[in-house]
């Protein structure tokens, strides 16, 4: 496997940003609060906090991912500490917990949303994304990336609530860009491993590995974006996206 580097190429998907756009607009409706993320993945949304002063933790289970990340915030002056550590391992309580395309790779679902409501503050937030639709289930998207399951948006729901945490806004967003979209990053993301003993490796880097899209890259960006971000809140409650992002309460 290649090792990931600083000089390595990070390219947002229009899933990203669809999903980015909503993340932001629930944190901003948030508030302050001491925050950690599961999963940083490039570092791009702890950059963003960065920017917004925010005061926090960032972790991941990939060396790549502590090390993208802490290149992205380098030149930053914040209050953003990064480390490698796993979800379980963790206990400080936190006010806002952002856990963004994590829990699919998790065998025991159940078992991470039960320590994620231990490590937040009485009324604190969770923020929480996931693939949607078992339906749409693919080598490309899901087996080589080390997940174990998409989600349905009760069963998403219910599975929030049976550990405690109140559903305040549960969208379905993406679409339709990242609907157009998926076939075509499938096709660029074709791999032919994807046995079991390999599942940890591609799950570590299923956050960082965009080096197949750069070719696309030009085409990505807030002006073309622009539309298609406006356009799926007009589908928030439609079930016609192909991912769940999730604000609830404690």
């Amino acid at each position: 496997m290649k090792n990931s580097s600083k000089n390595d190429t990070w390219i947002p998907t229009p899933r990203y940003l669809c999903r980015k756009d909503v993340v932001l607009d629930f944190i901003k409706k948030i508030g302050h609060g001491k925050f950690l993320e599961v999963g940083v993945g490039s570092g791009d949304l702890l950059f963003d906090l960065a920017k917004r002063k925010y005061i926090g933790f960032g972790v991941d289970i990939s060396d790549d991912a502590v090390k993208m990340a802490q290149e992205k915030l380098k030149n930053i002056n914040c209050y953003i500490k990064i480390k490698k550590i796993d979800l379980f391992d963790l206990d400080e309580n936190f006010d806002i917990v952002i856990i963004l395309e994590v829990i699919e790779h998790i065998r025991d679902d159940e078992k991470a949303l039960e320590k994620i409501y231990s490590l937040l503050n009485k009324n604190g937030y969770l923020i929480i994304s996931a693939p949607a639709h078992m339906k749409e289930w693919s080598v490309e998207s899901d087996e080589w990336a080390g997940h174990f399951r998409r989600y349905e948006k009760d069963e998403l729901r219910l599975k929030l609530e049976k550990f405690g945490f109140e559903v305040i806004k549960l969208y379905n967003y993406g679409f339709p860009i990242a609907n157009i979209a998926k076939p075509i990053r499938n096709y660029l993301m074709k791999k032919d491993n994807c046995s079991e003993k390999y599942k940890k490796m591609n799950t570590e880097r299923s956050g960082i590995d965009r080096n197949s899209q750069k070719k696309f890259s030009f085409l990505i960006n807030k002006f073309t974006m622009f539309p298609f971000l406006f356009l799926q809140k007009l589908f928030f409650d439609k079930d016609l996206g192909n991912g769940y992002v999730v604000l609830a309460r404690k």
